[in-house]
């Protein structure tokens, strides 16, 4: 019998929850081998990893293991070895290289056979525009949130989000005149009043202001937090913001 050596996948709970945990993905694997003649020889699996990496350690010794025996990897599907055309490309023709052959249960795909290369690489395609095609979605239904003035994140600088009677938070943002106010007091003790960014923060902790995580407030801080102040207004070319970094990068101010 040809030896073979399975790898399982999963990255999120979800995939669990869904059937498609590595137990699962094992036995529909060792069900292939099985039915095409096949001796599993090992398992290998990588859980709460992300199929863009590369660095998986499963993926890598499974890898290892079928080109020493010269066998075949067997997995449930493509997008458990990777989620783009050219990581996976790459990996089967290293796989190739190294003398070694890749099957999919889910895909008709068996890299040794010209047609199941045909195959492997249609379906790498496919798999790529898809992901690209939710990409593209999400980026939309993100756009559309901001233009609505809602949540599409975290929460703006100078935002917050707006609480429903029944004590939820809704996605809708309002400007937060609390921290505008906040901000507005920090900027006019930069550019009113000279002061340094140290002097600014050593100022509002002796007032028993903190920061929005309740932290006492530091050089870093200020500076971000006048940054990113600047930038909610809308400020283009700002002196000021650029004699800050440099302050910071001096260690003055």
């Amino acid at each position: 019998m040809k030896p073979a050596v399975i790898y399982t996948r999963v990255s999120t709970r979800r995939q669990v929850e869904e059937g498609g945990s590595l137990e699962a993905q094992e036995a529909r694997c060792r069900a292939y081998c099985a039915s095409h003649g096949m001796d599993v020889i090992a398992v290998y699996s990588d859980e709460g990893v992300c199929g863009a990496r590369s660095d998986r350690k499963g993926l890598s010794a499974a890898a290892d293991h079928v080109t020493a025996c010269q066998g075949t990897l067997v997995f449930y599907a493509m997008s458990r070895i990777a989620r783009g055309t050219k990581m996976m490309i790459e990996f089967a023709d290293d796989m190739g290289k190294r003398g070694a052959n890749l099957a999919s249960v889910s895909e008709p795909l068996d890299t040794s056979s010209a047609t199941g290369i045909m195959f492997f690489q249609i379906m790498s395609v496919l798999n790529e525009f898809e992901r690209n095609q939710l990409r593209e979605r999400t980026r939309e239904a993100l756009q559309r949130k901001i233009e609505l003035g809602e949540c599409a994140g975290g929460v703006p600088m100078c935002k917050r989000r707006v609480m429903g009677r029944d004590g939820e938070w809704r996605d809708k943002l309002v400007d937060d005149k609390e921290e505008i106010e906040l901000c507005e007091m920090m900027r006019k003790m930069r550019d009113e009043d000279g002061m340094s960014l140290d002097a600014i923060a050593v100022k509002l902790n002796a007032d028993g202001i903190t920061n929005r995580f309740n932290k006492p407030f530091q050089r870093m801080t200020v500076w971000r937090r006048l940054k990113r102040y600047r930038a909610f207004l809308g400020a283009q070319d700002d002196g000021n913001i650029c004699d800050m970094i440099n302050d910071v990068a001096k260690g003055e101010g």
